[in-house]
């Protein structure tokens, strides 16, 4: 659903989650290949704080030169 939230511009392997408190070790990390039940939140308790940190992927936005797209002769910089 992260992933889904960012448009893909996350994977799975470069997010960082934790449970009710973030920690930078990645020890307390939890997989985001599980499901929640399988890392221990259950239906049991009112709420839960799942914190979450990632790296985006950086694509180009465009992958042709501009000077290739712009008509030069009708464009004066």
């Amino acid at each position: 659903m992260i992933i889904d939230k960012y448009d893909g511009a996350i994977r799975s392997e470069d997010i960082s989650m934790c449970l009710e408190q973030y920690s930078k070790h990645k020890e307390h990390w939890l997989d985001p290949q599980k499901r929640l039940c399988d890392v221990g939140v259950t239906a049991a308790a009112t709420t839960y704080k799942i914190i979450y940190d990632f790296v985006p992927i950086s694509y180009p936005l465009l992958n042709t030169p501009l000077a290739n797209i712009v008509d030069k002769n009708k464009v004066k910089f």
